[in-house]
């Protein structure tokens, strides 16, 4: 019996001694192979397409304000060295025969839009009129075609006759005049119906002609009307931006010419200029908003027409508010044209291999895989890939990774939480 027993716990010993010997072999291992990691999964998110230059912030701009009109001022609404705000009235015109004027202008645009419908209307019975007297032309054609094929189906017949001497001279010689007649008669129904058909077709010529001649009248009636009402609103003379009178040449009673500067004023906004290439240039029109070292809202005040000789580059002026900014400071300007999705991956997830740019993305089955991306943007601390969709890659420890190794998963975050796109 205690030979049994100590048998059993010799035995016990020994499989204690194997088991601890496996278990130790595999932590090893373990410990050997398996690497902590920290992942992101990817997913689009938005990000600005931009133009971005550098310019210098200059001192506010002068504006000359002037009348599109010449007529008498009824009412200055401010003095020197007053500070108006954009929008705010600084002077009139009286409008009286700018008013006169305009309602003359609508009077003309009226005559000349009746005109071109009563045009229309005329060409249109004309024409009508014109089809009809062509179809029962066509139908009278017929039925003397007709007429004509049995008086030479009848008279070929009496000719017979008539050789044969069962018919009078007189009788065939009349039979004889009248299909000549009907012959005659046929022709010039033909005739009619060729001319018919040309005098429609000059018909419908002229109605495009005319017509077109009559819009054009109408245009230009309606752009008279359409700049004397505008005329109407320049003579309300209104602040373009917050600032100060500088200077003020008119009184109320004064007459002024049209485009002579009558109020000049100092903007209370500042300015940078911009050089834009040539190739960007054709985009300005598609910008949707501008800011200012990534936080200033902008506004494209103007463009020039014509490169710099020198750099040849556009130059373009932007003006703006703010008081986190100094004269003579270098800003950055962003002309935003779109927003669009896109995925983005941190710069320190990429590894570059013979010129080669990866990422590593954890498989399902706690392996990673180094995945070649495209690249097509970098900003900051991210990068734009295009082919990569909903993966979760590897963010840190990659230096010391291989493909097909077996990770440990620490923590993993959302790529909006990090990145957002290039301007978020």
């Amino acid at each position: 019996m205690n030979k049994k027993f100590m048998q059993l716990i010799c035995l016990a010993a020994t499989v204690s001694l194997l088991l601890y010997g496996c278990q130790k072999s595999t932590d090893t291992t373990g410990g050997k192979n398996l690497k902590t990691v920290e992942t992101m999964i990817l997913s689009p998110s938005k990000y600005d397409v931009k133009l971005s230059y550098q310019g210098i912030v200059k001192s506010s701009e002068t504006r000359n304000y002037f009348f599109t009109s010449s007529g008498k001022v009824s009412e200055v609404y401010i003095k020197e060295g007053q500070y108006v705000k954009k929008g705010d009235i600084l002077a009139t015109l009286d409008t009286t025969q700018l008013n006169f004027l305009s309602a003359s202008k609508h009077s003309n645009l009226v005559i000349s839009e009746n005109t071109l419908e009563k045009t229309i209307s005329t060409y249109d019975t004309n024409i009508t009129n014109a089809e009809a007297g062509i179809e029962i032309l066509k139908q009278t054609i017929t039925a003397a075609e007709s007429n004509l094929d049995v008086l030479k189906s009848t008279l070929e017949a009496n000719e017979t006759l008539y050789e044969a001497g069962a018919i009078s001279q007189k009788s065939i010689e009349s039979q004889r005049a009248q299909y000549a007649k009907s012959e005659v008669d046929f022709t010039s129904l033909c005739s009619q119906l060729e001319t018919a058909q040309a005098n429609l077709e000059k018909l419908k010529k002229d109605k495009v002609n005319d017509i077109n001649i009559e819009k054009e009248n109408v245009a230009v009636d309606r752009n008279s009307m359409e700049q004397a009402e505008q005329n109407i609103i320049d003579a309300t003379l209104r602040a373009e931006a917050d600032g100060y009178i500088t200077k003020l040449d008119i009184s109320e009673g004064d007459s002024v010419t049209a485009n002579s500067p009558v109020i000049t004023a100092k903007s209370n906004s500042s300015m940078v200029s911009i050089g834009v290439s040539a190739e960007d240039y054709n985009k300005l029109p598609s910008v949707k908003q501008v800011i200012i070292n990534n936080s200033i809202t902008g506004q494209i005040d103007n463009i020039s027409i014509h490169p710099d000789e020198t750099t040849n580059t556009y130059a373009v002026d932007i003006i703006f508010s703010s008081d986190n900014v100094v004269i003579g400071e270098i800003v950055v300007a962003d002309l935003v044209l779109d927003s669009v999705e896109g995925v983005f991956v941190p710069i320190e997830s990429v590894i570059n291999l013979n010129g080669v740019n990866y990422v590593y993305k954890l498989n399902d089955d706690s392996t990673v895989s180094r995945v070649r991306i495209d690249i097509k943007e970098i900003s900051e601390s991210k990068m734009l890939v295009s082919n990569l969709f909903d993966e979760k890659i590897i963010i840190t420890g990659i230096k010391t990774l291989n493909d097909n190794d077996v990770v440990s998963e620490i923590n993993q975050t959302d790529s909006h939480s990090q990145n957002g796109g290039l301007d978020d």
